[in-house]
Order: structure tokens, then sequence, then C-alpha cells
């Protein structure tokens, strides 16, 4: 008799396969294959069953079930919990030796690196971009006065400027952090991975980070005897700040009255510092054509920071009702304003250059806003290119304040 059927029985979800009740049979398994949830066992019964064992069919599906159901228990369950003993042993004894090779942690790796990201945050909720542009600037007003009188250099003269640089980043920091408190609902729309509106900061110590520099600075204001001048045009700049983002005033929300805080900033930083290094220096104030270049310079290129600062948040402005110049013209025609001002800017210095070489180093003017002019003229078109999404726009906006401390070091050698 040639037995070749196959027949199946489930207990719970696992199939097996049925071997028939006869001692005489030649069973040649083929393949079986164990899975976490199934297992499946394909037998082929070999021919020649002994005619003598020629039983009833039901009498050998019987002995068939009870075999398939003991039949798998013996033969595939036990096997089986054997190796996953093994490998869960063996997977312990490794994952012991490697516990034991691990080297403990340190606390004070730990410790260094919280504080390290607590830096990370704070430098990027004062705006890295004006922070490194106020140190340029501060940096490079005080460098050129150093340059033409170096025999009046001494290390107390560069602590005090230190202490003085710290003293415009305090107002700077201020202005920064108070606009992001009071524009948190813009914010997350416009900017929502800012410090503050993706929850890195708290509320508490976004506060606590904007009014201590600008307290810190008052203090260092007064303690370096820098007298009521310099005092009021410390308080000018926190003044501005404030009326710029605070209601009731809220001056950011029409593109004039942002654009005159914005004037009396850079115009305030740009006379402070002049004014403070001359008289750290012993020196009177004078209108050196040097000075008068770059505060023109900056008067004028403020209009361009001030037209290119919100490109990138016209979406946000206009569901809260913020009036600017972007969301006015639209963001196209105030990349091709603002680029236009600052091309006609760079013109000028170039003439200025060409007009009085005596009272300025041609070669350095010439060369240098000509290099500047072409790349902002590239960066433009780069913009346009990327149809002004607001990540392109707020590139371009850094790159002017890029273009802001480079004309900073061009002061210095001209």
């Amino acid at each position: 008799m040639e037995l070749s059927s196959v027949s199946s029985f489930s207990l719970g979800t696992n199939p097996f396969i049925s071997i028939p009740h006869n001692n005489n049979n030649n069973l040649k398994v083929s393949s079986y294959c164990c899975k976490s949830k199934s297992r499946v066992i394909n037998s082929t019964n070999s021919k020649h069953c002994s005619p003598n064992n020629n039983n009833n069919n039901n009498t050998s599906n019987k002995t068939t079930h009870l075999l398939g159901l003991y039949g798998q228990s013996r033969c595939l369950l036990k096997p089986l919990s054997i190796f996953s003993c093994k490998d869960q042993r063996g997977n312990s004894i490794r994952a012991s030796a490697q516990i034991e090779d691990r080297p403990p942690e340190s606390g004070n790796l730990s410790a260094l690196t919280n504080v390290k990201d607590f830096v990370s945050v704070c430098w990027e909720y004062v705006r890295p971009y004006t922070a490194k542009g106020v140190i340029i600037c501060s940096s490079c007003l005080f460098g050129r006065e150093l340059l033409e009188n170096p025999n009046l250099f001494s290390w107390p003269l560069i602590f005090r400027a230190l202490l003085g640089m710290l003293a415009i980043l305090g107002s700077c920091f201020y202005t920064a952090g108070i606009n992001q408190i009071f524009d948190m609902d813009i914010d997350r729309i416009n900017k929502p991975d800012l410090p503050l509106v993706s929850g890195r900061i708290s509320v508490e110590s976004a506060w606590l980070l904007t009014l201590s520099p600008a307290i810190i600075g008052f203090i260092l204001i007064l303690k370096l005897n820098s007298g009521p001048l310099l005092t009021s045009l410390y308080c000018l700049a926190i003044l501005s700040g404030t009326i710029y983002s605070v209601p009731p005033f809220r001056w950011k929300k029409n593109p004039i009255t942002a654009f005159l805080c914005i004037l009396m900033i850079h115009a305030g930083l740009n006379f402070s510092v002049y004014y403070a290094s001359r008289a750290a220096l012993g020196l009177a104030f004078v209108w050196s054509p040097s000075f008068s270049f770059i505060t023109a310079f900056i008067t004028f290129m403020t209009l361009t920071l001030a037209s290119s600062k919100d490109l990138s948040d016209i979406n946000g402005d206009r569901k809260f009702g913020v009036e600017t110049f972007a969301t006015k013209l639209g963001a196209k025609n105030i990349t091709l304003l603002g680029t236009g001002l600052l091309l006609l800017n760079y013109v000028a210095a170039i003439s200025t250059a060409i007009i009085w070489p005596k009272a300025f180093k041609s070669n350095i003017m010439l060369l240098s806003h000509a290099i500047l002019a072409f790349s902002l003229f590239f960066q433009a078109r780069e913009l346009d290119r990327t149809n002004y999404t607001p990540e392109a726009c707020k590139s371009f906006y850094e790159f002017i304040w890029i273009l802001f401390s480079a004309e900073y070091v061009v002061y210095l050698f001209i």
C-alpha cells in the first residue's frame, strides 16, 4: 500500500503533520521550520508499507491524530525549549560580560555635558548672529583707535574695553530676549525651533536670561565710570528694545516705528563704542573721515536690515496683524528693495574712495566693497531661485548681518 496523504490537526494556532502508526514505515523528513508563532513540518512518506498492515482507515486516522498531538510536543517543543534555555543563558553571560567591561560613568562628565547643553541653548536664545555682529563691531571700532595710537596700549585698558563690550552685549541680549517673550504666539508659526517656543527653556528661565544681562550691563556701565552720556545711551538702547516689543507700545507692528527703533539701537551702538574708546585712550571726540564714513554707511544699511528682518515671518505676522514692509509688499519686492539700497551703499563707498583718495586707502575701499557687492548680488539671486521660502529668507537675513560685520572689519584698514 502506498500512503501519500497529508492531514493536519490544529491545537491553538500550531499546525502539525500526521504520522501513520506503522513501525515498518520508512519516513523521510524533507524540512521543517520553527517560527515564533507557528511551526510547520513538511514530511513526505516513502513507499513500501507491508501488506499485512492494511488496516481500517478509521483506526489509522485516530492513531495518526494521537501521534500527531503528542509527537509535536516530544519532537518539537522539548528540543526548542532546550535550545531556548541555552540561548538565554548565553545571552545572559554575554550581557553580564558587557556590563562588567563597560567603564563606569563619570559624574563630572555628565555635569559638564549638562553645562554645555545649557550654554548652547542660552547662546541660541540670544540670537547668535546679532551677538557676533555686536562683538565684531565693538572690537573693530576700539581696535581702529589702538592701531592709530599704538603707544597708548595697556593691558588694563584692554580689560576695561572687554567689560564695556560685556555691557553692550547685555543690552543686545535684553533686546533679543524681550522680543521672543512677547512674540511667542507669532514665533510658534514663524520660528517653531527657537528655544522658548520649542520648550527647551521655560518662560521663567527666559525672563531670567533677559533681565539679568540688562541689569549686569547697567552695573558695569556704572562701575566703569562711563559718565552720563554713555549711561544715557545704554538706557536708550534698553528703552528702544522695550518699546519695540512690549505692549502697549509694540512699535514693531508699524514698519516706520520699527525702523526708528532699529536705527536708534545701531546708531547708539556705533556712537557709544567710538566715544568710549577715545575717552578711555584719553583722546578728544572728533568726527574723523573714517568714522563719518562708517556712521553714514551703517545708517543706510539699517534700512536693508529693517526691511529684511521680517522676510521669513510673513505668515505669522499676517495672522496676528503685524504690519511690516514684507507683509505689505511681499518677500520678493522687499528683497529687491533691500538689495538695491545696499548695492547703492556699496557704490557710494567705492565713489567715496575715488573722490577722496587722500582720506582713505583707496585700493582697500575699492576692492573690499566690490567683493561685498558681488556677494550680495549672488546671494539675492540664490534667494530668488528658492522662490523665497522662509528658510531661505532667514539665511538671507543672516547673510546681511555677515555683511554688517564685514563692513567693520573693512573699517579697520581704510
